[in-house]
């Protein structure tokens, strides 16, 4: 088992780990304990998912920003999913596709979190 940080806003995923308020983290051995971010910079939540030991942080949106950090202190994300945080931690305990069975909707694997292209006048710009 491994320590998992979770946006969380009244029993849900919160909508953006930039601009989360709280944090529930679920320690390896079951422990779990709420942390208020909400006056934290980007940078001081991910040095708290850091020194809480997580893992994996799963939240809805992120920013490229957040993800590369987070990828630099080899904490993987789940992100671009929603529902209640329960059931979200179970699911992922027992090894379940959180992705496809939380994702927001219009998003999968092969849209959310990546680059997306777009045409202006003709040629294509990644965004």
């Amino acid at each position: 088992m491994e320590t998992i940080a979770v946006t969380y806003w009244n029993g849900i995923i919160s909508p953006m780990f930039d601009a989360s308020c709280c944090l529930l983290v679920v320690h390896a051995d079951g422990r779990r304990c709420f942390i208020d971010v909400k006056k934290m910079s980007l940078f001081e939540k991910i040095e708290c998912c850091s020194k809480q030991r997580a893992k994996v942080v799963m939240c809805g949106a992120i920013s490229n920003v957040a993800l590369r950090i987070l990828g630099d202190e080899e904490i993987k994300v789940l992100s671009w999913v929603r529902g209640s945080v329960e059931e979200i931690i179970s699911a992922y305990r027992k090894d379940l596709d959180v992705m496809n069975l939380f994702s927001m909707p219009g998003c999968n694997r092969k849209m959310c979190g990546r680059k997306r292209r777009f045409r202006h006048q003709g040629k294509l710009f990644d965004q």
